[in-house]
């Protein structure tokens, strides 16, 4: 899924995601926050790791659309990014925007939703989306909880 690929975090905070698929075999990656501080955190993990030929930083806000304009990924990668209803729908735009066509998106955020109803307008906006930009194919599959 990830190996030769380019990749973006939205919303990396510390880069988890995205270091692990640099670490994972990616053509490259771009960690984007849009906190200058996290995003330095990031790139400083990337360097003690080795990973810093494949991994660039960005500051990128979802929100204004003049910043997502000139990034493109196959593959998007984020985590617990849908803590804010205001930010939600920009979430989705962004992703169509940056995605390459056949792209995908991979997201992971809690089940027991910190925005009562993230998990349906993310769902409505990706619809949205993808009918506008035409730019993935979009599958949501709810993972089971883990098991102890």
């Amino acid at each position: 899924i990830i190996k030769n690929k380019r990749v973006a975090e939205l919303g990396a905070g510390l880069g988890l995601c995205g270091l692990t698929s640099a670490a994972l075999g990616a053509k490259s990656v771009t960690l984007s926050d849009r906190e200058p501080y996290a995003l330095h955190c990031a790139l400083a993990t990337a360097a003690c790791n080795g990973l810093s030929d494949k991994v660039q930083g960005a500051l990128l806000d979802w929100t204004n659309e003049e910043m997502l304009g000139e990034h493109r990924a196959d593959v998007i990668v984020a985590s617990d990014v849908l803590y804010d209803g205001e930010t939600v729908e920009a979430f989705a735009y962004a992703c169509a925007s940056i995605l390459s066509k056949g792209g995908l998106l991979l997201l992971s955020d809690p089940a027991n939703e910190r925005f009562q109803g993230a998990r349906d307008k993310l769902k409505t906006s990706l619809t949205d989306a993808c009918q506008a930009n035409d730019s993935f194919h979009m599958e949501i599959i709810d993972l089971p909880p883990p098991t102890s």
